[in-house]
C-alpha cells in the first residue's frame, strides 16, 4: 500500500507541476496495455507487472529525487546519503533474482490441443488466470471443459477430495508450481496421488516452467 500510495503521489505532484508530457510517457503504456486486455488482445496478469517495471522505476526514480530535493533543501546539512535512496528501493527485488519466473503455458495448452478427444481439462489453481483467457479467446483453438483446481497451499492432503473426485480421462495443466523450484511439490503430488489411485499416464509434455499430463 506504501509503494503505490507513493507512485500516486508522483504522478500527482507531476499533475499539479503540469508535467503533462511527463505524465503521457509514464502511464500512457499502461493505459493502452489496458486498452488492450479490455478488446481481450493481451491478458492483464503478471506478465503485466513485468512489462511495466521500467516505467515504474522511472516514476520511483522521478519521486526519489523530488524527495531527496525536498530534503536537502530543508535540511542543508543531511547526509547525501539520501541519493541512495533509489538503489536502497530496489535491494528486495535484486535479491529475489531476475527474471523472477519465466513459463510457456501457451506451449503446453498448445501441445494439449493437438492432442485432446474433447477430455476434461484440470488446471492447477496458479495456472487458472492464464488458462481461462486463453480458453476465452479460444487459443489454440479448443473451448475445452475447465475445471478450476483448488489452493491448499502447504496441506498437500487436502488436494484429495478434488483428485480423487476426477473420472476417465483428464489432461492436467501446471505452471508456477508451489513450492517453485522443488522436485517434491505439489505437481508432484498430484500426479503422484492420481498414479496412486490407479490412473495411468498416457501423455506427458514439459515446457520452460510449465507442464502438461494426460491421465
Amino acid at each position: 500500500t506504501t509503494f503505490y500510495g507513493f507512485i500516486f503521489l508522483v504522478l500527482a505532484d507531476l499533475a499539479l507541476r503540469k508535467r503533462f508530457t511527463a505524465l503521457t510517457f509514464l502511464i500512457g503504456p499502461i493505459a493502452v496495455h489496458f486498452l488492450l486486455s479490455g478488446l481481450k488482445l493481451y491478458p492483464c496478469t503478471g506478465r503485466f507487472m513485468l512489462s511495466a517495471v521500467p516505467l515504474i522505476t522511472l516514476i520511483v526514480s522521478l519521486g526519489s529525487l523530488r524527495l531527496c530535493g525536498w530534503i536537502q533543501a530543508r535540511f542543508p546539512r543531511a547526509p547525501d546519503i539520501v541519493l541512495l535512496l533509489p538503489l536502497l528501493a530496489m535491494v528486495q527485488p535484486l535479491m529475489a533474482g531476475f527474471p523472477l519466473e519465466k513459463e510457456e503455458i501457451k506451449e503446453s495448452l498448445r501441445f494439449m490441443e493437438s492432442r485432446t478427444g474433447g477430455e476434461a481439462v484440470y488446471v492447477y489453481y496458479s495456472s487458472l488466470s492464464a488458462a481461462e483467457y486463453y480458453r476465452k479467446i479460444r487459443f489454440p483453438g479448443a473451448d475445452f471443459p475447465l475445471i478450476a483446481g483448488e489452493e491448499h497451499r502447504d496441506s498437500l492432503a487436502a488436494y484429495d477430495r478434488q483428485l480423487d473426485s476426477l473420472s476417465g480421462t483428464v489432461w492436467l495443466v501446471f505452471s508456477h508450481v508451489y513450492p517453485f523450484g522443488q522436485r517434491e511439490n505439489e505437481e508432484s503430488y498430484m500426479v503422484g496421488r492420481l498414479t496412486a489411485g490407479g490412473g495411468r499416464i498416457l501423455d506427458r509434455h514439459a515446457a520452460t516452467g510449465s507442464s502438461v499430463y494426460r491421465l
